[in-house]
């Protein structure tokens, strides 16, 4: 029979001093999953390292579709639970990303990247902030967040 179990991303870590705070909560979160039903990953994200923490190693994210190889196999996520302290979880970096790739746990992404990073709201949307760029350039990343494609 088919694994119909769901691929759960619980992505934390982030570039801020809370980041072992982050990992705390993402571990919290893995053990209230019913593993049974789930497949639940917790990823890691610290600048440009971003992977999967498993526990016997550690395997990259595919930054290009948020995926991962697992025993020669792609792993497409089903759901991201963003648990980031900072940055890029709190200003919407993380969620304005994650969910061109699978649904995502948040709030208001217009809302976040509005208050902190006006610029950035064209790569959401283009009808949320006052001094926008009207359109940017493909690969447009000002933060430097998603590194080489």
């Amino acid at each position: 029979m088919k694994n119909l179990k769901r691929n759960i991303a619980i992505v934390c870590g982030g570039d801020s001093s809370e980041h072992d705070v982050s990992m705390r909560s993402a571990e919290g979160l893995y053990s209230f999953f019913d593993k049974e039903r789930y497949n639940v990953y917790i990823v890691d994200v610290k600048g440009q390292d971003w992977h999967v923490a498993m526990s016997d190693r550690n395997i990259t994210i595919d930054k290009n579709d948020f995926s991962f190889l697992l025993d020669g196999k792609v792993v497409m996520f089903d759901y991201a639970y963003i648990t980031i302290h900072g940055t890029p979880g709190e200003n919407g970096m993380m969620q304005g990303y994650t969910m061109n790739y699978t649904p995502v746990a948040l709030p208001a992404v217009k809302g976040l990247l509005c208050t902190v990073q006006d610029v950035v709201i064209t790569g959401v949307s283009g009808d949320c902030c006052i001094g926008r760029i009207k359109n940017p350039p493909v690969g447009y990343d000002p933060m430097g967040m998603f590194g080489e494609k």
